[in-house]
This record gives structure tokens, sequence and C-alpha cells, in this order.
């Protein structure tokens, strides 16, 4: 049959931030994507390795047909601090009043956490502008990690999300043992902690967004 006409589809993309993210990661393996906090609108998604849809793909590179934006899941590092202090925030009434030593290390049952600086006493503040592993790990002990994969689980960064109607890949934070090592580091990003790049832009465009979430979208208007 004669083909109907569709509705026209605008996209949110920005092509020079989607251009310059091609380039940062052109020979790499990752993933960058971009939002306008206030409105959901995605500004930018890179996925790589990629290809040219009009020429032929490599098909011996692992991942290449996967959108590593939403269906790729790592190791979040540091990043993940920001679910363990909401946690924190939420369930510690004194937060503020604490004080959080770090002399680099902190020996644990099962290990130890090693962190990038001396800190010495900090603040919570302080402690999140220093990215300080062993305050984070102390204040991941004090939580305990049910209480962690909870708020990751409520945030969407643990589980599946949607963009545009189609789900993601989901994210794996796990409960670790009680006062252990891998249970300080489940709340600096390691251990086992799993997420999408997609679920932990969403938690920081919400912060931005003065903590109201917006749903990102790839399309908007005439849609």
């Amino acid at each position: 049959r004669k083909p109907i006409a569709g509705r026209n589809i605008t996209l949110g993309i920005d092509i020079k931030l989607q251009a310059l993210g091609e380039r940062m990661l052109e020979g790499k393996i990752g993933a960058i994507v971009a939002i306008e906090p206030s409105t959901g609108q995605v500004l930018c998604m890179v996925s790589s390795p990629s290809y040219d849809p009009n020429g032929e793909a490599d098909t011996s590179i692992d991942g290449l047909f996967i959108n590593r934006c939403t269906l790729g899941t790592f190791t979040p590092g540091s990043v993940f601090k920001l679910v363990t202090l909401i946690a924190a925030v939420e369930n510690l009434p004194d937060l503020t009043e604490q004080t959080f030593t770090c002399n680099q290390y902190l020996d644990l049952p099962g290990g130890t956490v090693v962190c990038t600086g001396w800190h010495g006493p900090q603040t919570i503040e302080q402690a999140l502008a220093n990215s300080c592993n062993c305050a984070f790990g102390e204040l991941s002990l004090e939580l305990g990690s049910e209480t962690i994969v909870k708020t990751a689980q409520r945030l969407g960064v643990a589980g599946s999300l949607t963009l545009d109607g189609a789900a993601t890949a989901s994210g794996k934070i796990e409960t670790a043992e009680a006062g252990s090592s891998d249970e300080a580091w489940l709340g600096i990003g390691q251990y086992t902690d799993l997420v999408t790049p997609y679920s932990m832009l969403r938690l920081c465009a919400a912060i931005a967004n003065g903590g109201a979430a917006v749903t990102p979208t790839l399309a908007y208007g005439g849609v």
C-alpha cells in the first residue's frame, strides 16, 4: 500500500554536545549521557564503541549493538556516595554534628579500606567534597547495608527504569556482611555494586533540580 506520512518527532539532542561526546570516546569503551535537569531533555547520549548504520559493522567487537548508557551496567565508584549520603540524611538525625577522621586507611574484618588522601577530621560536607573513602566507609557501616540497598532501590539506582517506554538494564546493589570491609566498600560504590549510567544521571539531575526528578526523554513536541 501507499506509505502514510507519520508525525514529526523533534529530538532534544544537542548536535554540538553529541559530536563532542563522540570525539571524547573515540577509540574507547564507555558511555556519556547528559540531561537538562529541569525539563528531562536528553542533550547527549553516546555509547562507544559504535558503528555506522549505513556501513558494515565489525561484529567481532563485544557489545557493539548495546547502548551502554541504558543497557550497560558498571561499577559506579564514588558517584554512588550520593546514594549513601541521601540514606544518611534520611536516617541519621545527628549527621551534621558528626566528625569523620580519615587517616587514609580503615582496617576492618575482611580487608582494608584505602582512601586517596589523608583528610584528618572532617564534617560530612567536607567528607563529600574530599570524596573520602574512609568517611563514607564509616558511614556505610553506621547505616548498615540493608538501609543503603533500600535507598538505592527507592532512588531507581537498583532495578530497572525506562526511557521513552524502553526498559533499561537493571542495576544491582547487594547487602554485605555487617561490619565488614565489604559493607564499607558498598557505600563507596565498590563491592558488587552495578548501575547504569542512565540511572545515575537521573539521580544527579534530580539533585540539580532541587530534589525533583523529571522523567527523561529523547523526543518532545509533535509526538
